[in-house]
């Protein structure tokens, strides 16, 4: 399936699904249902995932800094909306992967870190 990101030309990962310009291919009905929760456009043609896509999510993984390890759980619902300013840096870091921002450019990022990052 053919799913296109709500950030326009994001290229990177979210679920497991890598995406170039704003397009990747997925058969994995866990990601799609998460795309389609999500604000994610979702054609119906079956398409193979380019070289590099990976077809199950990847739970990503902290590095020990200290910081509260961060999973990414597909069924979990991420905010809609952005959060308050003084809001938790988990609710600040769901928000930032619902934007389309890649687990991998979110870790070891502190709250404020977060809330600038996906700032309008």
């Amino acid at each position: 399936m053919r799913v296109t990101t709500p950030v326009k030309n994001f290229s990177g990962t979210v679920v497991g699904v890598q995406f170039n310009d704003g397009a990747g291919d997925t058969n994995d009905p866990i990601a799609i249902a998460y795309f389609a929760r999500h604000g994610y456009n979702l054609t119906g043609e079956e398409h193979e995932p380019d070289n590099g896509d990976v077809d199950t999510p990847e739970t990503p993984t902290s590095e020990a800094s200290g910081d509260e390890e961060h999973t990414e759980d597909p069924e979990e619902d991420t905010p809609a909306v952005k959060p308050a300013g003084n809001a938790s840096k988990q609710a600040w870091y769901k928000y930032a992967l619902a934007s389309g921002f890649d687990a991998d450019e979110l870790d070891g990022l502190d709250r404020n870190e977060l809330r600038d990052l996906v700032a309008d």
